[in-house]
């Protein structure tokens, strides 16, 4: 093989490594570009998650309207460094006092009594069972 020949199959070798290392370039940045694209709906579900969980937890009937209608799904919260949503309480309470129907009502907070008295057993004191039910004790007196 004379030098110019063999300087022509190098070309050509030369030619289809370029032609080949363009295709790979092109599949890699379509694949970055894809991962791109699931990364952002990974963030933007994870985002929607967090938001269903603490919407449910604040007592909100209707879910889907008050995030994606009234919230515009969230676009206006703030996220702060810890990843936490740093005016919700405010959003919230804001959406309370103009829509209160989606929210459940919150219950008034009960405090238990203690009690001064024990109760007493209702183990008769022979400690027989008591076979005969006493309404229909009384009732037999009418039905004859």
């Amino acid at each position: 093989m004379s030098a110019s020949q063999n300087l022509k199959h190098l070309l050509k070798r030369f030619k289809k490594t370029l032609e080949s290392n363009q295709s790979e370039l092109e599949k890699l940045e379509e694949l970055q570009s894809q991962v791109e694209t699931l990364t952002s709906e990974n963030s933007s579900i994870k985002r929607t998650t967090k938001l269903e969980k603490m919407l449910t937890k604040a007592g909100v009937n209707d879910i889907d309207y008050i995030l994606n209608y009234k919230m515009r799904g969230g676009e206006d919260l703030e996220v702060g460094e810890d990843g936490e949503f740093t005016n919700f309480d405010d959003t919230l309470n804001e959406l309370k006092e103009s829509y209160p129907k989606y929210f459940k009502p919150e219950e008034p907070v009960v405090e238990e009594k203690q009690n001064d008295w024990t109760p007493l057993g209702n183990a008769p004191k022979d400690g027989k069972e008591i076979t005969i039910d006493p309404f229909e004790e009384k009732m037999a007196k009418y039905t004859k």
